[in-house]
């Protein structure tokens, strides 16, 4: 709001303007929250890829047959990383329903022959995007890299 005191018809007055910021202070907060999200998913998926990434390296370095193998597995998975990035972006702020139960068993079912798992899950519904999955699974995967290191967490 801005006031300002003019002469009106020969008389003292007050000349006032405002402007309803609502819609803009929205804005600004769904911005913000936009701006959070997409750094949380940049931080991830770097960590993500630099752990896929080192392991790449190890196998070029040493030249071993079998790390080699598992060099190919974890490029596959970065584009396969790559690609839910994109679905993440596309996801962002459509919240629905979802089942916290299958996310979980879809994520442990993809590192099964990387680790053992003992999950004991109920249907639990929340509301959420897909952003969940990925959050899911940055868990299980380093707490599976704990494992690997003979460091359980």
């Amino acid at each position: 709001m801005r006031a300002t005191r003019i002469m009106f018809k020969g008389e003292p007055a007050v000349y006032a303007t405002a402007i309803d910021t609502t819609k803009i202070n929205e804005l600004n907060e769904n911005l913000a929250r936009m701006n959070e999200y997409f750094s949380l998913l940049s931080k991830m998926l770097r960590h993500d890829i630099m752990n896929d990434l080192t392991v790449v390296k190890s196998a070029l370095e040493l030249r071993d047959e079998k790390l080699l193998d598992k060099a190919m597995q974890r490029l596959e998975k970065v584009v396969e990383k790559i690609k839910d990035t994109k679905a993440l972006e596309e996801a962002l702020g459509a919240l629905k329903l979802v089942n916290v139960a299958e996310f979980v068993n879809s994520v442990v079912e993809k590192y099964k022959g990387e680790a053992s798992f003992k999950v004991e899950l109920e249907e639990l519904y929340v509301e959420a995007n897909e952003a969940l999955k990925s959050a899911i699974e940055n868990v299980v995967s380093c707490k599976n890299c704990g494992q690997r290191r003979g460091n359980p967490r």
